[in-house]
C-alpha cells in the first residue's frame, strides 16, 4: 500500500482568523483544489515526508518538527492505481512567506479564510479531512502568533 501525507498549510489572515493554503491541480491531475498531499519515499519518516512536499508544492521551507500529526488517516483508490493510506498533518506558517507552486503539478493557489474552504474542496474525505485539521489547528496553535 502506498503511503501518503495529506498536508494543511494554515495562516492567521489579516482578520485574524485561520487561512489556508489552497492549490488548484493541472488538468491533467483533476483540476480540483486540494492541501499539498504526496507520498513518503523509501525510508522517508511521514513527517519528513510532509515538509518535503509542502517545500515542493509551494515553496515554504519548514523544519519537519513543525508539521504535526492530527490522529487522522484515511484509505482510498488511488488514480495512479492501486490502494494508498493518507495520514493528515497540520503546519502553521507565517503570514507574510511567498508561495510559489510547481507548475507542473498547479495551476494556481489560494489562501482560503477557513469559514469557505469547504466549498472549494471536491472529495468528501478531503473534506473531512480539512475539519479535522481545522480543529486541531485551532486547538493547538495560539491564536496570537502568526
Amino acid at each position: 500500500m502506498t503511503q501518503k501525507v495529506q498536508v494543511w498549510l494554515f495562516r492567521r489572515g489579516d482578520s485574524g482568523r485561520p487561512e489556508v493554503l489552497l492549490l488548484r491541480t493541472t488538468p491533467e491531475r483533476g483540476g480540483f483544489w486540494q492541501p499539498v498531499t504526496g507520498s513518503v519515499e523509501a525510508g522517508e519518516g511521514h513527517s519528513a515526508a510532509a515538509a518535503r512536499e509542502a517545500e515542493e508544492e509551494t515553496g515554504l521551507a519548514l523544519a519537519p518538527e513543525s508539521f504535526r500529526a492530527i490522529g487522522h488517516a484515511f484509505e482510498f483508490e488511488s488514480r495512479w492505481g492501486g490502494r494508498a493510506r493518507e495520514e493528515v498533518f497540520v503546519a502553521k506558517v507565517r503570514g507574510d512567506d511567498p508561495v510559489k507552486t510547481d507548475s507542473r503539478e498547479h495551476v494556481d493557489f489560494r489562501w482560503v479564510e477557513s469559514s469557505q474552504a469547504d466549498s472549494f474542496l471536491a472529495h468528501e474525505e478531503t473534506k473531512n479531512s480539512f475539519a479535522l485539521a481545522l480543529k486541531f489547528f485551532s486547538e493547538n496553535f495560539s491564536s496570537g502568533q502568526n
